[in-house]
């Protein structure tokens, strides 16, 4: 289920089953009534393209059904701003760092961007306010390649016709260290890297700067680059961003001068300077004078000054007296940290203060929604002051939850007198203030313990462990004095108390300070001038500067809980469903851990029984009373109201509370109540606001974007009312004029094109133009949707030939034929309806042949009970009974008795109320001939054709089918029996007894493969009411896995079966999908349901468009050709909404060969693959065994090198002898120059003509695996180019055309070798094999990771857990 509130069973063990089933197939989120949870699947799903904000738009409009998303969340925030005297809207994300709760932050402000709207492009502000703090505020960390390094509280302001007019953003707690020091396989913030790889030569130049690799603060954590990451480009989004948020062009020079500068102090090293008189002291080491000069320069100080500050500590002595004080080389490294640290944290309040002045609201603010993203709970090896810090604020976040889901809730329960049971929850308030409370407090003593003379750390901690010995939730930590252990509601952390005083004061080196107000660099100015009114807040005197970092954590953290106390807060829960960033991989215990410490569970409970929706009578009775009044009903006041309201609508009386003062209710009744009363009122005020919009004159207006924003909503509106008239086909029609009056020529071209060839590519192109522009005419949202179902023809027809399943490839065919589109796919499925025939045998022949090689055997045995359906139509009378190989020849039978043979031989298999002189069948010789007579008898007997008094027929009958079941032999014979006397009997009750009996010997053992067609066929020839029970019963024994009984039957046994208590087993059967993937090709293109399909959800249940997982690399992932139709033009009358599917009707002749299986002929190209690279290695051994033959070919390559391997057509790429320049990293400035091929003339601008790609080879130090990067375009990939290098460009590596391996050039010798230079190498996985979900069939796969091979089969001695 969708919402786990609907299980029926609230038990830990289940929630996260349907958590995890969930999640496996790619779907991330779940709800908690109102809540919602996110689950990272670390791989792209399309979940946030326009298209899926478009249908949740409109169904939420509708108040539909939805699958949980993050913009439901949105929504419910945005539609929270329509009660004229509801509270603010905020929406809290909280989980660990990984857990991707930026994502949904970004997310959700899409959402709301596109549904509100905005004034005078605030929209956009907001949007590229997001950028520039992401890249100077987030890094990649090991668990996070975009990790937020602060938290924000986004507030989004609405005016009264809810739309954005602005926005302010509120940061906390900058994680600073990280500019100076970052942990392994970790990088420095963001902007770093962009501004060393995207400034241009003129900004490098001027700046000094190379590659980020020639910096200490870039490369401590041994990661430069990261595969997905495209800093070059980023640096462009970036500038670009500035100048939407109107950023001066000075400020953002300064900026670059600014961050530069730290990059060359970062690299600045000391000397030791030796004193006979005190403490040694430092400087400036030689070599790192440069650096030092170019700091300078940059940041336009001194630079003596700057080397005494970074070098010697000021001291203030009493009378404001300061005594500098020589520190050595390992203090310096220090001072300079704490100086870089200050600066930029400095440098991050400004940004956003300036964002924040750049979308002020011009006019006053009616409402809000506020967006919470704050660092996740944090257990490190070392944790500081910052993670005791983050971990408070975390449990701030947890009380706030604790408050509104659990405590708020259950007092309006009780308030109210709604009998609703308790649910216990983990109540941190004794840890809040165990942390924050006055005056022993851990925080609060800590400031104190730094304005105390002689304060220390060591008074620090003695003071801790008198205050809260014996505590709950505070413990030391072994024998280690310095650490102390606090239990927080997410478990315990272990916290090192050395260096927290210096951290809490937050305060730089007075002589810096000085130092930095002297420099005159536009933004240190800014930042950091005494007589700078209205800065960054880096004066020296402030007040600001006094107070400890605690405390102004603190002053934040109490201003926002304030904040969110006065709103109506939304819940997303993120959580991290594994350490390693497997896509879809679902790690149960940690999963566990998450769900536990954030109160999931607990949540779940309250939910499921409360009443999420309520209103006082009065403001109940005063909303809906409309409702009433527009079918002319009476509606009283305050209780009464709500009464008469709930009768009239029939609402459901088990889903609604009626308390005190309120009426409370759950979702169901809420979405009803307020879809009835949106029709009413939109119907009401829709003729005058349509009238008012139409009346207006446009070229009098300064914001024309708005006046038609609202126009598209009443146009919306008016189509979801089904409000057709005069006045909303006029506005339809100025809406129409107004956004192809926007659109330029060329695009318009492209989009009539692209309409009438349904060419993907150009639909591809233009529909880009169209959802960036937010154009939304009737020619855009078919082109929107012409491209959508190409995508899902192609997804379905590469997934319809995997089985061949005939429903769903009539579905591709129907869909693909009135779009005149066709792949490799569609060509194949047009093959096999029409030559073949629809269900004829050659076709299930097919059918069976693609099912053996997928491996399915359900599908096969499906099939071949259809291939024998079409057989024994045919073929009937050749598997009569008499045809039988184990019945004896009736001549041989009658032979075996002296007198009337010709009789018998005639009447050997009819009825006879006789007794059989032999047994019938060949599987039993002369020894059984009487046993063969005794069970003819029995059978008689049971049948009611023979008297018996010693056993009863039921007792015979289990005796019959106890021999079947234990002795095989037996189990023809009986059968057979049973057929003679059910052929001719005229006697009612005797047949009715004798198929009793078979069905019994059906359910208890199989007849053998030679008899089982005879049977089939006698069974099929009788009637419907007899056969399909018998046939059934006979299919089942044959092809289930667990047909049969393994037990000897007993007489309770067969009275189950007899009166159907036990019903035959049919596990081979398929279970049809509930709604299969293929359904909306089924429903015509040009029918208006199509459209509402495409635009709506039906349920919560429905799949998301998009949400598919990537498939195992070897399955199904052969790119389609797409083929272009005969451009004919759409119908112009409506298809029917059901498809009615005609294909392989009118069946034609062909002398050419079926076409090639697009699957069989992948598999076939993998197993040619796999050969050739088997031949490859043998040929790359004898090589090596034969030295001389080696040598040979050396001196063949230094005289002709290979020439590249040849790419595929599909690729497009650029053939050698047309690039006209070559690129090449210029190793001191770290940018690309360029070299014309014919002259060897070089440049730094891009030229215009052909570039060859230089792909430079890293190694990622989290996989010790090779990436490349493509210098030109600053794209990175994982798959080996035909030509790379590495960084210092020493050696090339080429791919052999002949041997398929590569050889290796030195570029100085240019010598080559086979042998894989060091520079090259990587690590070999220690694991071999790896296991990936495939959430199409539901299995998974496995992956060889060094050489790439993936199979379905489990590998042999393998143990997965």
């Amino acid at each position: 289920v969708s919402d786990l509130t609907l299980l029926d069973e609230m038990s830990i063990p289940l929630i996260l089953h349907c958590l995890r089933k969930r999640f496996e197939g790619g779907k991330i989120y779940s709800a908690i009534g109102t809540i919602l949870i996110s689950i990272n699947p670390y791989t792209q799903l399309d979940l946030y393209t326009p298209k899926m904000i478009r249908k949740y738009r409109n169904s939420l409009e509708e108040h539909r059904e939805v699958p949980p998303h993050v913009f439901v969340i949105a929504d419910q925030a945005y539609k929270g701003l329509t009660f004229a005297s509801g509270p603010n809207q905020s929406i809290v994300i909280s989980g660990e760092s990984g857990a991707g709760k930026t994502e949904a932050t970004k997310q959700c402000l899409s959402y709301l961007g596109a549904v509100a709207g905005s004034v005078a492009g605030v929209e956009k502000k907001v949007f590229d306010a997001n950028p520039i703090l992401e890249s100077f505020g987030n890094a990649k960390t090991v668990r996070n390649n975009n990790s937020s390094r602060f938290g924000k509280y986004v507030e989004i302001y609405m005016n009264q016709h809810l739309q954005l007019m602005g926005g302010k953003t509120t940061n906390y707690l900058l994680e600073k260290v990280r500019v100076s020091r970052q942990g392994e396989s970790e990088r420095n913030y963001h902007f770093f890297y962009m501004l060393t790889k995207g400034c241009d030569r003129a900004l490098r130049k001027e700046l000094e700067l190379k590659t980020p690799d020639h910096y200490a603060i870039c490369t401590e954590g041994h990661c430069v680059q990261v595969p997905g990451i495209n800093d070059k480009n980023d640096f462009e989004e970036i500038n670009q961003a500035f100048r939407t948020l109107q950023f001066r062009e000075t400020d953002v020079h300064s900026i670059f001068r600014f961050v530069a500068g730290i990059l060359h102090i970062g690299n600045v090293q000391f000397d030791v300077v030796q004193s006979q008189y005190a403490d040694d002291g430092s400087s400036v080491s030689a070599a790192s004078g440069a650096d030092l000069a170019k700091c300078g320069k940059l940041w336009r100080v001194d630079v003596k000054k700057l080397e005494a500050g970074i070098t010697h500590k000021a001291l203030v002595m009493p009378g404001n007296r300061t005594v500098e004080k020589g520190l050595n080389p390992r203090d310096a490294h220090d001072q300079r940290a704490s100086l870089i640290k200050f600066v930029y944290s400095k440098l991050f309040d400004w940004l956003v203060i300036q964002i924040n002045k750049s979308m002020e609201p011009k006019a006053a603010v009616y409402k809000s929604i506020g967006l919470l993203d704050i660092f996740g709970f944090e257990i490190f090896q070392r944790n500081s002051l910052e993670q005791l810090c983050i971990n408070f604020c975390n449990e701030k976040l947890q009380q706030l939850f604790n408050f509104t889901v659990f405590k708020l809730e259950e007092k309006v329960y009780r308030d109210e007198n709604i009998g609703v049971d308790h649910v216990p929850f983990i109540d941190n308030q004794p840890i809040l203030d165990l942390i924050e409370k006055k005056p022993h407090g851990l925080l609060p003593l800590l400031d104190e313990e730094g304005i105390t003379p002689g304060g220390s750390e060591d008074k620090y901690r003695e003071k801790l462990r008198a205050q809260y010995s014996g505590h709950k939730y505070f413990k030391r930590y072994g024998k280690d004095d310095l650490c102390f252990v606090l239990t927080h509601y997410a478990g315990q952390v272990v916290y090192a108390t050395d260096g927290f005083m210096a951290k809490n004061k937050d305060i730089l080196d007075e002589g810096l300070l000085l130092l930095l107000d002297s420099s005159k660099e536009p933004i240190i100015q800014t930042l950091f001038s005494k007589n700078k009114k209205g800065g960054g807040g880096g004066g020296l005197s402030s007040a600001k500067r006094k107070m400890t970092l605690s405390a102004q954590f603190r002053t934040q953290l109490n201003k926002l809980m304030q904040t969110l106390h006065a709103t109506q807060p939304h819940y997303i829960r993120c959580i991290k469903p594994n350490d390693s960033k497997e896509p879809l991989q679902f790690v149960p215990r940690a999963c566990f851990e998450q769900l536990t410490y954030s109160g999931v569970f607990e949540a779940v409970k309250i939910r499921k029984g409360g009443f999420p929706f309520r209103l006082r009578h009065t403001e109940f009775a005063d909303r809906y009373r409309c409702i009433l009044e527009e079918d002319n009903v009476a509606c009283g006041n305050g209780k009464q109201g709500c009464r008469d309201i709930c009768t009239h609508l029939h609402l459901n009386a088990s889903n609604i509370r009626e308390g005190r003062t309120m009426l409370l209710y759950r979702a169901l009744e809420h979405r009803v109540l307020e879809l009835k009363r949106n029709i009413i009122m939109e119907k009401r005020k829709m003729n005058e606001t349509l009238k008012a919009l139409i009346q207006t004159n446009v070229a009098t207006l300064a914001e024309p974007e708005l006046h038609f924003e609202r126009m598209a909503r009443v146009v919306r509106a008016c189509k979801r009312y089904n409000i057709q008239n005069a006045l909303s086909e006029k506005a339809k029609k100025l809406l129409n004029q107004f956004i192809e009056s926007r659109i330029d020529a060329q695009t318009k071209n492209l989009l009539e094109q692209a309409i009438a060839e349904k060419d993907l590519d150009k639909l591809e192109r233009v529909c880009a133009i169209i959802e960036r522009e937010q154009y939304e005419t009737e020619k855009c949202k078919l082109a929107l949707r012409m491209r959508d179902r190409i995508h899902v023809i192609n997804r379905e027809s590469e997934q319809a030939v995997v089985t061949l399943d005939t429903s769903h490839m009539e579905a591709c065919l129907f869909a693909a034929t009135e779009l005149d589109y066709t792949n490799d796919y569609i060509d194949y499925f047009r093959w096999m309806f029409d030559t073949l025939g629809k269900d004829s045998e050659k076709f299930v022949q097919e059918q069976m042949r693609q099912a053996v090689k997928m491996g399915d055997l359900k599908r096969q045995l499906r099939l071949n009970i259809k291939l024998k359906d079409l057989v024994f139509d045919k073929l009937h009378q050749s598997f009569a009974i008499q045809n039988c190989p184990v019945l004896k020849e009736d001549h041989d039978w009658a032979a075996e008795k002296l007198f009337g043979r010709d009789k018998l031989r005639q009447n050997m298999m009819t009825w006879t109320a006789d007794e059989i002189h032999s047994h019938l069948t060949t599987t039993l010789d002369k020894k059984h001939k009487k046993e063969g007579r005794e069970l003819f008898k029995s059978i008689q007997i049971y049948m009611g054709d023979r008297e018996n008094k010693h056993k009863t027929q039921e007792e015979l009958g289990l005796d019959i089918v106890i021999r079947g079941h234990q002795q095989k032999e037996f189990g023809d014979e009986i059968y057979c029996q049973l057929i003679k006397q059910l052929t001719n009997n005229n006697r009612p009750q005797s047949v009715n007894r004798g198929w009793n009996l078979l069905n019994l010997c059906l359910y208890v053992f199989s007849p053998s493969r030679e008899l089982e067609n005879y049977l089939e066929v006698f069974i099929r020839n009788q009637p419907q009411e007899r056969k399909e029970r018998s046939l059934t019963a006979l299919q089942s024994i044959l092809y289930s896995a667990s047909g049969g009984m393994k037990k000897t039957p007993t007489l309770k046994d067969m009275q189950d079966i007899l009166n159907g208590i036990r019903p035959v087993k049919r596990d081979f059967l398929e279970n049809p999908p509930e709604g299969p993937s293929w359904a909306p090709l089924t429903v015509s293109f040009y029918d208006d349901k199509a459209e509402d399909a495409e635009e709506y959800f039906d349920s919560a249940s429905e799949q998301l468009a998009g949400a598919h997982a990537p498939q195992p690399k070897l399955v199904n992932n052969k790119p389609l050709k797409s083929k272009k139709g005969k451009n004919k033009a759409p119908p112009q009358t409506a298809s029917p909404a059901a498809a009615k599917f005609n294909f392989g009707q009118n069946l034609g002749t062909s002398n050419k060969g079926p076409p090639a299986n697009p699957l069989q002929q992948q598999m076939l190209a993998q197993q040619q693959k796999a050969e050739e690279e088997r031949r490859r290695k043998e040929e790359a051994q004898k090589r090596r065994r034969q030295p001389e033959a080696h040598e040979e070919k050396e001196k063949e390559k230094k005289t002709k090198l290979p020439q590249p391997k040849q790419q595929p057509k599909q690729q497009k790429k650029q053939p050698a002898s047309e690039y006209k320049w070559l690129c090449h990293l210029d190793p001191e400035s770290g940018d690309v120059f360029y070299e014309r091929i014919s002259d060897g003339v070089t440049q730094w601008d891009r030229p215009k003509e052909a570039v060859k790609p230089h792909w430079l080879a890293h190694l990622d130090a989290e996989s010790a695996e090779l990436y490349f990067e493509n210098i030109d375009s600053g794209v990175t990939q994982w798959n080996k180019p035909d030509e790379f290098s590495d960084p210092d460009e020493q050696w090339i590596a080429r791919l052999d055309a002949d041997s398929g391996e590569y050889y290796y050039e030195n570029v100085e010798t240019q010598k080559t070798q086979w042998e894989v230079p060091s520079c090259f190498a990587e690590k070999v996985p220690d694991q071999e094999w790896m296991r990936h979900f495939d959430p199409t069939s539901g299995e998974y796969y496995f992956e060889n990771v060094r050489n790439g091979q993936t199979t379905w089969d489990p590998p042999a001695g393998v143990n997965f857990q």
